[in-house]
């Protein structure tokens, strides 16, 4: 059984409809997609394996941007992002600390990914 279409093939599924179909969603949408590129510090890499998969995997990415042309509203989707880790609530002083303690913003030249233009 082939897997079930996510956001990310939105692209290939428009293309595949009829002529008709695709004039009738263009009159309501505009879809583009493109290639987001990071660079992932060495330091970072285990936890990237162990969340994502694989550091090729962050570092290229495919955004699907779907924007409404009637009502002007747009997003942005990125597979990857709906996999990243959910904090829990944070109730005391102490659950705070502990946080802040591996938070990757406490040191975000080694365990935050990096534009391929620099940061």
């Amino acid at each position: 059984m082939a897997p079930e279409p996510t956001i990310t093939d939105l692209e290939a599924l428009v293309a595949r409809l009829s002529a008709e179909e695709r004039a009738r969603f263009a009159r309501i949408y505009h879809l583009s997609t493109a290639e987001a590129r990071l660079r992932v510090p060495a330091p970072m890499a285990p936890w990237v394996e162990r969340t994502f998969g694989s550091v090729a995997q962050v570092e290229s990415q495919r955004i699907v941007r779907l924007s409404n042309v009637v009502s002007g509203e747009g997003t942005l989707f990125n597979s990857l992002r709906a996999r990243r880790p959910v904090r829990a609530a944070l109730r005391t002083g102490d659950s705070i600390a502990a946080e802040l303690a591996d938070d990757p913003w406490a040191d975000p030249l080694e365990q935050t990914p990096e534009d391929v233009f620099g940061r």
